[in-house]
């Protein structure tokens, strides 16, 4: 991370005025092209979830069922529920999706999703929490939820980052 975050001020208040306890709330996606900033605005996000002390935060790399899975049992292992280290991936991420479904004020990044029928098993379980899914793809997402499409940024921002980061 850079340390140099401007020009998203509308996007970085929607998802702070998210609620982070279990109101049925489907997940939201991020969308738009690579390199556009979706990754860096949901980890501000994620800083500032921690920070006003909402609950835990975990991120996991979506760009195939497998990593999903992999992701999950890591969250199984770091919390814990995965004490023998003899459960199968797909296991361990079922006793993670039981601990979250059973808490509220997490956040559970879904990053770089690439097809929607990945995500579908997983989303389902989860409604005690906040769910963020950062994706490329222009396509239709479980559970219909809010999707926020990000565009470059305005030049005068754009310049701010690059003198910043220079």
């Amino acid at each position: 991370d850079s340390g140099v975050f401007v020009g998203r001020e509308d996007e970085t208040d929607l998802l702070n005025d998210l609620p982070s306890t279990g109101t049925g709330l489907t997940a939201v996606t991020v969308r738009g092209m690579g390199g556009v900033g979706k990754t860096t605005l949901v980890w501000h996000h994620a800083r500032r979830h921690l920070a006003a002390g909402r609950g835990p935060v975990w991120w996991i790399d979506a760009e195939s069922p497998e990593l999903i899975r992999a992701g999950l049992a890591a969250l199984a292992e770091a919390l814990d529920l995965k004490p023998d280290k003899s459960l199968t991936d797909l296991e361990a991420s079922a006793q993670a999706l039981a601990w979250l479904q059973g808490r509220t004020g997490w956040l559970v990044v879904f990053d770089n999703a690439e097809n929607p029928s990945d995500l579908r098993p997983f989303l389902g379980s989860l409604t005690t929490g906040q769910i963020l899914v950062t994706t490329r793809r222009d396509l239709a997402w479980p559970g219909g939820g809010m999707t926020v499409n990000l565009t470059t940024l305005p030049p005068d921002h754009a310049v701010t980052v690059l003198q910043e980061l220079t």
